[in-house]
């Protein structure tokens, strides 16, 4: 794990591993405070290149 992050990450419930910037898990975290249906899901996160915001909206179900 690094210290900073660029803000882009690769997310989902099962991805390959990978490292992960501490700037990059705390954008997320941030940015699952602010999705309250996405609750009790194992959530995987490496470095990558969408944005959190764009990540975070992926896990969203309908």
């Amino acid at each position: 794990m690094t210290d900073d992050g660029d803000g882009r990450i690769n997310a989902g419930r099962a991805i390959p591993y990978g490292n992960i910037a501490r700037g990059n898990v705390a954008a997320t975290l941030a940015a699952l405070i602010d999705a309250p249906e996405i609750k009790r899901e194992i959530i995987e996160i490496t470095d990558g290149h969408t944005t959190v915001a764009d990540a975070v909206n992926s896990l969203r179900r309908n």
